[in-house]
């Protein structure tokens, strides 16, 4: 220890610090090293190896530099340590990407401590400009070099982070502990650079900060979106089938099948409806089945599907007892099949009595839950490279993953025992997991998905996806099932890392161009002020005859030439300095200044303009949604959501005018408030109460920016929050109908922007309105037309069938015989029913012999049969219909062309009465003329 103690105090005081602080930068270092050991375990490429491994060769070169300093061995341990250090350092953005900033911040602070502690002059100068070069080199290499490199590990980011953080506290602090020992051009080079460089990065990072803003913004919007269409995607398919399902459970041959009372009911035609129905998609759908309402299965199109045998009773079933006891379409959970056969998840309507609305049975499908995966995979890449969705359910359990079909049916959080066990008993988990094969550890995630209605975008980190992961999220509407879009985080911000690059770059040349100025400029200054140092030092030691050269009438110029005055002369030159030094940062930080403003400047560009695309596709998306609906009492409901969604609006209502003008009645809103006036029937009057009522009677666009202060705004309890609110008018042609009301939380929430972009919005529900109307009066007209069309078949029919004399046909194998009255209904018998436009007009009895009943082949011919009996009677009746009026027509034409060929009066009523007695042979026929009213006699 005390030949230690000996060495340390044989060492100059300069010696000393560059001692302590490569000491200090061996201890910081090692530090550091062992902080990357789990990694340096973990490297799985060689360049992940030698990214490690340079701090620990760092560590121990400085332990070898510091030992030879403290053994006197200055210069080599100095030289040892500085180019050390740039060789390592310069190797960083070669294999790691992301800590180029934190080896040329070192490589700086390096730089300019430890070489000019023991070099002085030109060559210490050198040393820094090839430092600071060397520096910025690390980081032009950074963003250019194309070769593979390691990346990172999340878990060594703030590692890196403190180390740049200490590097950066250390340069500041050795900056200011040696400034007083730099000469003077050194001294410029580092203030020039110091102001220069501060004001390029501060520039740079504002520069970089809000693109960058921008730029994630705007990659996040891309999964937003994709996640919103997706989730429509699934809502699209769902109320597809939903509403085809119901609509399926009302045709005539399954509620005449629950309706019968007998035995024998035709399961025949059930079976081959059911079957047929099955086929429309199979391979998305496994089977239908229909169950009465005992929850008895009627039939089921696969001998394994909805139940485990024909006649299972299925009352505990959730597709069976919601819409037995609700009477509406359901959709149930995904879940395994009972079946064994994979999962699936069924789409159920109720079957029910067309005039009692008696609920007779179920009628459900089973539908293979791949779908839902086909739907996802449909959208792969729907936001750019790598991006995919996938779906969850309530649980946060997986039902899709086309990416790793793998985690569905996980969880992608830990679940309890007592939720397994009941999800299990719902089918909704396999038997055969446990609790850590079920759960993915996906804990980020699944905070992110249960914080949706707080903001829909994600960033996880969770090993499942083996990176980081940028991504949205949003709800389906027909399930609660959550749609989750991501894409790895690499590829989601690498507009953002481009742009940084580029910024980087321009800061680096630039930075390069002022350091090449700097240098220049105190060259300039310092060489003439060293040459009169140098003559000062000369005169100093009492040599009168040196004179300094005078190259120049500046005040270097003068201050050679007289030698007496030199103190003055020198401060008069420092000021000028100073001030020279001055007004270039000025002129530099009033050109960031100019850059700042500029900058901020396209930012609100670039807002406005976002602001504006941000309108149009919502003003698309509301014309989306509404252009598919076109009852007006479910239009404008969907009109007010659809808005307000979009828009972000408080409250959006829609007004229309009573028949007589006199009062804009409220007729649909999306808030609370809206809902409480609607249900007591808000209506205003038209040019008197409010700005609706003033909008509907002037027929334009009206905006009170700030409700408090506007004189036509009436003050609504139900919407106590208002604070600002615009109206617009709609327009049939030239009639205005009523008036588009939108209601907002913040004061001066509306522009010209705004009224330019609802009032188009405004246009498009006028015409969604007006053609809201005209279909249902289309649809009112075709039922009444409808009605007349059935009336005249069911009267014509009627009046064909009082003037057939036999009730029918019967055939017995051998003999055709007529029928007096209907026949006697016998068992084993099969009837098919004769049907002309909806009416029923007799029917086909079958009765096969008991020892072969019917095949499926001979059915679908009798079916046929029926089919084409019921359509040539109904020609033979339009036939003999036809033929009746020519007859009736020509008789009226020769009874016509007989009465025109008289002239006489007498004649023409003599021929007509004649002619009529003729045609209708055994009657009686007479003309009587009109008396005169006053005299009574014929005319």
């Amino acid at each position: 220890m005390n030949r230690l103690k000996s060495l340390y105090l044989a060492l100059s005081i300069p010696t000393r610090r560059i001692f302590w602080f490569i000491a200090l930068v061996a201890v910081l270092v090692g530090g550091f090293s062992l902080a990357l050991f789990q990694s340096l375990l973990l490297s799985a490429t060689l360049l992940d190896l030698i990214g490690v491994l340079i701090p620990y060769v760092l560590a121990f070169v400085a332990i070898i530099s510091a030992i030879s300093i403290l053994y006197n061995r200055v210069q080599f341990g100095v030289w040892l340590f500085f180019f050390s250090t740039l060789m390592a350092m310069l190797a960083v953005p070669f294999v790691q990407e992301g800590a180029a900033f934190t080896a040329a911040v070192f490589v700086v602070l390096v730089t300019i401590v430890v070489p000019l502690q023991s070099i002085q002059g030109q060559k210490s100068t050198l040393i820094v400009v090839s430092g600071i070069l060397v520096a910025g080199l690390i980081l032009a290499i950074d963003i250019i070099w194309p070769g593979a490199r390691a990346k990172v590990a999340p878990r060594d980011m703030p590692v890196i982070q403190i180390g740049t953080i200490l590097s950066g506290i250390i340069l500041l602090a050795s900056i200011g502990l040696l400034y007083q020992s730099f000469n003077l051009r050194n001294k410029l080079l580092v203030l020039s650079l110091g102001a220069s460089l501060t004001s390029v990065i501060v520039v740079s990072a504002a520069a970089t900060y809000y693109t960058q803003a921008a730029l994630t913004q705007n990659a996040r919007e891309k999964l937003l979106t994709a996640a919103r269409h997706t989730a429509d995607s699934i809502d699209a398919y769902l109320s597809f089938n939903l509403e085809l399902v119901k609509a399926e459970a009302t045709l005539p041959v399954i509620t005449r099948y629950l309706s019968a009372q007998d035995e024998v009911r035709g399961l025949a035609d059930v079976q081959t409806t059911l079957q047929n129905l099955a086929a429309r998609d199979s391979q998305n759908i496994r089977s239908y089945a229909l169950f009465d309402k005992n929850a008895n299965i009627v039939w089921d199109t696969r001998t394994i599907g909805l139940a485990i045998g024909p006649r299972t009773n299925q009352n505990q079933e959730d597709f069976f007892r919601i819409p037995y006891s609700t009477g509406k379409p359901y959709i149930s959970p995904v879940r395994f099949s009972p079946a064994g056969t994979g999962r699936v998840f069924y789409i159920s309507a109720p079957v029910q009595n067309q005039f009692t609305n008696e609920i007779l049975g179920i009628l459900a499908v089973e539908i293979r839950a791949s779908v839902l995966e086909e739907i996802l995979r449909e959208q792969n890449e729907a936001a750019g490279q790598s991006s995919y969705a996938i779906l969850f359910d309530e649980y946060n359990i997986i039902l899709a993953d086309p990416f790793n079909p793998k985690r569905v049916a996980r969880s992608a959080t830990e679940l309890g025992e007592a939720q397994i066990a009941f999800l299990k008993a719902q089918k909704r988990l396999e038997e055969n997991t446990y609790a850590p094969e079920i759960s993915l550890g996906m804990t980020s995630l699944a905070r992110g998905l249960s914080n949706i209605n707080i903001t829909p975008f994600l960033e996880t980190g969770d090993q499942s996806f083996g990176e980081s992961m940028q991504g949205a999220a949003v709800y389906t509407s027909k399930q609660p099932w959550k749609v989750a879009f991501l894409q790895p985080t690499s590829v989601a911000l690498a507009p953002v890392l481009q742009q940084s690059r580029a910024i980087t770059a321009a800061a680096l040349l630039t930075s390069f161009l002022l350091g090449a100025a700097t240098l220049f400029i105190s060259r300039t200054i310092t060489t003439p002020v060293e040459r009169l140092t140098r003559a000062a030092e000369e005169i100093s030691n009492g040599n009168l005859n040196v004179r300094a050269e005078v190259r120049s009438q500046d005040e270097l110029g003068t201050l050679a030439a007289t030698l007496n005055a030199m103190n003055d002369q020198l401060k008069q030159t420092l000021s000028s300095l100073e001030a020279t030094i001055a007004e270039r940062t000025a002129d530099l930080e009033q050109r960031g200044a100019e850059l700042l403003q500029r900058s901020t400047e396209l930012e609100l560009t670039n807002q406005r303009s976002q602001r504006r695309a941000e309108q149009l596709l919502a003003v698309s998306a509301v014309s989306n949604a509404i252009a598919t609906v076109q009852n007006l009492d479910d239009l404008l409901p969907l009109i007010t959501r659809t808005i307000s969604e979009k828009f972000g609006f408080y409250h959006v209502g829609i007004f229309l005018n009573d028949a007589s003008n006199q009062f804009a009645i409220l007729r649909a809103a999306n808030s609370p408030g809206g809902q409480r006036m609607l249900q007591r029937g808000h209506r205003l009057k038209i040019g008197e109460t409010g700005i609706v009522g003033n909008v509907v009677a002037m027929g334009r666009p009206r905006i009170a920016l700030d409700t408090d202060t506007d004189t036509v705004f009436f003050n609504n309890p139900d919407l106590p929050e208002t604070r600002s609110e615009m109206a617009l008018p709609l327009r049939d042609g030239a009639l205005i109908i009523g008036a588009l009301d939108v209601q907002s939380t913040e004061p001066n929430a509306f522009s010209e922007e705004d009224v330019e972009i609802l009032s188009a919005l405004a246009g498009q529900v006028s015409t969604a309105i007006r053609n809201a109307r005209l279909f249902e009066a289309i649809q009112r007209s075709q039922a009444e037309l409808q009605t007349i069309l059935q009336q005249d078949a069911r009267r014509q029919w009627h009046t064909a069938v009082q003037r057939m004399q036999k009730s029918g046909y019967y055939y017995d194998g051998a003999v055709l015989l007529p029928l007096e009255k209907p026949p006697a209904k016998e068992d084993g018998t099969l009837t098919i029913p004769i049907t002309v436009r909806g009416q029923v007009i007799g029917s086909l009895g079958i009765r096969p012999p008991a020892d072969r009943p019917l095949s499926e082949h001979e059915l679908d011919i009798i079916k046929t049969v029926s089919e084409r009996l019921a359509i040539a009677a109904e020609n033979a009746r339009l036939l003999e219909d036809s033929q009746k009026r020519a007859v009736k027509e020509q008789m009226i034409g020769e009874i016509s062309a007989k009465i025109g060929a008289s002239i006489n009066l007498e004649n023409i009523f003599q021929t007509a009465v004649e002619e009529l007695g003729q045609a209708l042979s055994g009657s009686q026929v007479s003309i009587r003329l009109k008396s005169d009213s006053k005299t009574g006699k014929g005319l």
